[in-house]
């Protein structure tokens, strides 16, 4: 018959984390300690990685502005200010550029 220890030790992580304190004999606490931190972690990691996959719908993770949404909204926005700008730029080239061009043709009228 295996002694209580080694059924603390073998046993799944939910029963584990459902055991009362008092159960636990003192010298296996830590393990017990460490073993419940690294379920908490792992399932906060799936958790997180479920939320920026946009397969979650409950946001705990994220902070706002965060999910791949908004992050995609953001950078269309992004992109989209980057093409008004450059076009406001040709905008600007291409008139300086008239101006250049009236400019000249007025001196040569003006020297013949």
């Amino acid at each position: 018959m295996p002694s209580r220890d080694d059924d603390i030790e073998t046993m799944p992580e939910g029963d584990l984390m459902a055991l009362p304190a008092g159960n636990i004999p003192p010298g296996l606490l830590t393990m017990l300690w460490a073993r419940h931190a690294a379920a908490i972690y792992q399932r906060h990691i799936e958790e997180l990685n479920l939320e920026l996959s946009g397969a979650y719908t409950r946001h705990v993770m994220l902070y706002p502005g965060q999910s791949l949404e908004e992050k995609r909204k953001r950078e269309e926005e992004e992109a989209r200010r980057r093409y008004e700008e450059a076009m406001r730029d040709v905008q600007r080239r291409s008139d300086r550029l008239l101006s250049d061009i009236e400019f000249r043709e007025r001196e040569i009228e003006m020297h013949r």
